[in-house]
């Protein structure tokens, strides 16, 4: 082997090295994930947030204020807790989008259908996923729409701001 073709071969098996390090810990996000929910869950049905002597008047309020947590983050976590929470021994060792769980979460209830948006949530590219959620749901397929609307949309140059334009 010559030295070039051997420095090749050194940063393909670091690569590969690395990206089994994230898969694995992906894998344990998610697990995490739901543990996290599970948590939120118990705080948001029991209303125990109400009981820590805060000052919140709402759950969003002690969530951001008191935890310095954003609470749609924290609803995030509860849904994937909620949906997928019986279903947590599939996902172990899974490598998947957490966002992935939660677009095709209303479309689980079961273990099979479980089993079966996992493995499309993993062995589908972005679009072919959005496509195949869209398919089960009796919409038209982007590669398939004629976009038939035109909106028009300006940023604002001072603050970045998206704003849909007036005709």
């Amino acid at each position: 082997m010559t030295k070039g073709m051997s420095h090749q071969f050194d940063k393909s098996k670091r690569l590969h090295d690395l990206l089994s390090a994230i898969y694995r810990l992906e894998s344990d996000t998610i697990i995490n994930f739901l543990d996290l929910g599970k948590l939120w869950n118990e705080i948001i049905e029991g209303k125990l947030w109400k009981n820590g002597g805060s000052e919140a008047n709402t759950f969003e309020e002690f969530c951001e204020k008191e935890c310095n947590r954003d609470r749609t983050t924290v609803y995030k976590w509860v849904q994937l807790y909620q949906i997928w929470g019986n279903y947590a021994d599939i996902l172990r060792g899974v490598s998947v989008d957490y966002k992935r769980l939660l677009a095709c979460a209303k479309l689980v209830n079961d273990a099979e259908s479980a089993r079966h948006w996992l493995h499309v949530a993993v062995s589908n590219s972005q679009s072919d996923f959005k496509d195949t959620l869209k398919e089960h749901m009796g919409k038209p397929l982007t590669c398939e729409c004629s976009h038939d609307f035109s909106e028009n949309w300006g940023r604002c140059p001072k603050c970045g701001k998206w704003k849909k334009e007036e005709k």
